[in-house]
């Protein structure tokens, strides 16, 4: 088992101990430094002493002579003097007073012989004392060698001249002497200013987490983020309670005639009638009356089967992010009414016109943009951003071309193509025929329970017209044309057989803002809010399987939650 980690109060205490130490050991090394600078000052001292009285040593054993200049008078070396010379200076009353009498107005270096001569501030030798060493010198130096030249007679007026007349007659300065040896170590000045603050140091590393502190005070509410990305799905919920049972459902279509029954037993022959009255006309007339009354054949209008379920949209959620294409327009797809193949799969169709259609194995794959194969739609290139997947096939308009095309997915094989004279395909003379204000396409496939439709852009008129399909030929039940004008609306889709339209393509924030009852052609103003949050829906697809929308947003697919109203 390892070594505890030291808490960081622990850790504060070592280090603030660490550094106390380390300025105690300082100090010593300070205080060392010094002894050992006072005991070679005490050294240097005692030196110079032993060499001062070796000197006053040798001076002892020279004889008392009388000096022979006149300009000194003669002095005797007494005891006393020899005290004085070697610095016992004896103090009695009679010192006393001639200091006394120096004080009161005698001035020092006078050069009489009870007169001191100061060598320092803080040193003092009597003048006669002075005389005597000099003397003394004289003579050791005249025994060492021959009898030099007599020297000039000093003039006794210079003994008494000031400090100030001296410096006069002092003569050029000589030559500057040689570099002395540095001197001791000072002691310690005191501490100086503080300076200026030095430029911030380089981050150290990171410490250690320390203890959480007391909770602070409730901090202000801030801003609203910005959106953050789409957190992975989770796990399924557990299964709600059983709702209540719904409204009864309208009663189903009729259903086709049965077989033909088997003939039944033959009844009894009848009694004859009585003879009738004869006719009026002749065979001719027989037969023209017979054409004329006749009733004429005509063709019965188509009409919509009755609808699958009743139903409006009460409110839609806020749009989910799910992936970013490089391409500003394009249409994404699920199968809304999907087989055990396509039940998992996505598609993408890339740009306003192309060859290629993009399958995702899963929603993780899509995401991920983790392409399972690429199908191409070889000599029907598709247009516009209003294609679907239904039931395993890819519907779209072929480019340039009053046709829509029926794909199965499975094999990339065209199974049905339909030409619609009416549709339109193209701008023609400047004169632009598409459906939204996003100008994204002619033909817009959408389907709910009541099956595939198409909202498209016909030749005949200016206003949008919608059809009910066959999905596998591709004809049209029936359409109808609706007060809605072209290129007036952002987009449509339809739920429950009605056809709603949103205000605006290209704001965050807009509304669906009609329903029109593809059955009864009774049209409702509405304002449920509907988000934009990129500013650019070229394309919208009702899935009819996971009630939601389905939208091409500026390059982002999105998916829209919506709640439905059962009537």
């Amino acid at each position: 088992m390892g070594d505890a980690k030291p808490t960081p109060r622990k850790y504060a205490r070592e280090r603030h101990l660490e550094v106390h130490i380390r300025y105690v050991y300082i100090l010593l090394s300070c205080l060392v430094l010094c002894m050992a600078a006072l005991s070679v000052f005490l050294v240097v001292c005692f030196v110079e002493l032993s060499t001062l009285k070796e000197a006053i040593s040798g001076c002892k054993d020279v004889l008392e002579v009388s000096l022979q200049d006149g300009a000194f008078g003669d002095t005797i070396l007494t005891s006393r003097d020899e005290d004085q010379m070697y610095g016992h200076f004896v103090e009695n009353s009679e010192d006393d007073q001639l200091r006394r009498k120096r004080r009161a107005g005698f001035h020092e270096g006078s050069g009489a012989d009870d007169d001191w001569m100061w060598m320092s501030s803080f040193a003092r030798i009597p003048v006669k004392t002075i005389k005597s060493y000099c003397k003394e010198a004289q003579m050791y130096c005249a025994a060492k060698g021959p009898k030099g030249d007599p020297g000039e007679v000093l003039d006794i007026s210079l003994v008494n001249l000031t400090s100030s007349q001296l410096e006069a007659l002092r003569g050029p300065p000589g030559q500057p002497g040689e570099k002395g040896e540095p001197g001791l170590i000072g002691l310690k000045g005191d501490p100086g200013e503080k300076g200026d603050s030095g430029d911030d140091g380089v981050s150290g590393l990171k410490g250690e987490q320390g203890d959480i502190g007391l909770p602070g005070i409730p901090g202000e509410k801030g801003k609203k983020g910005s959106k953050g990305e789409t957190g992975d799905k989770g796990d399924i919920g557990p299964q709600g309670p059983i709702g209540k049972p719904g409204i009864q459902g309208e009663t189903g279509p009729k259903g086709e005639p049965g077989s033909k029954g088997e003939s039944g037993v033959d009844g009894k022959t009848g009694s004859q009638g009585p003879k009738g009255e004869p006719g009026l006309c002749s065979a001719i007339c027989s037969v023209e009356s017979v054409i004329a009354t006749s009733p004429p054949v005509t063709t019965p209008e188509p009409t919509f089967p009755p609808k699958a379920s009743e139903c409006s949209i009460d409110v839609l959620g806020k749009p989910v992010f799910i992936r970013l294409s490089q391409s500003m327009f394009g249409s994404w797809m699920v199968d809304v009414k999907p087989n055990s193949k396509t039940a998992n799969k996505f598609w993408i169709m890339l740009d306003l016109e192309g060859t290629n259609v993009i399958e995702f194995a899963g929603v993780d794959n899509f995401e991920k943009n983790i392409v399972n194969r690429n199908i191409t739609l070889e000599g029907s290139p598709y247009y516009g951003t209003g294609s679907i997947v239904y039931d395993g096939h890819l519907y779209f308009q072929w480019a340039g071309e009053p046709k829509v095309v029926r794909l199965k997915l499975e094999t990339g094989e065209v199974t049905t193509v339909r030409q619609i004279p009416e549709l339109a395909h193209k701008t023609f003379r400047g004169v632009k025929r598409h459906l939204y204000t996003s100008e994204s396409s002619f033909v817009d496939f959408s389907a709910d329970d009541n099956g595939l439709w198409m909202i498209y852009s016909s030749e005949r008129h200016s206003n949008v017209s919608v059809a009910l399909m066959d999905p596998v030929t591709l004809d049209i039940i029936k359409s109808v044309d609706l007060n809605v004008p072209l290129s007036s609306k952002g987009n449509a889709f339809i739920v429950c057989g009605k056809m709603y339209t949103i205000r605006h393509h290209n704001r965050l924030n807009t509304f669906l803002d009609e329903e029109v009852n593809l059955w009864t052609g009774v049209s409702r103003q509405l304002q449920i809010k509907f988000h934009n949050p990129y500013g650019n829906t070229v394309m919208l697809s009702y899935d009819t399987r996971n009630l939601r929308l389905l939208s091409w947003d500026n390059g982002r697919q999105l998916r829209t939650p919506m709640l439905l109203k059962r009537n």
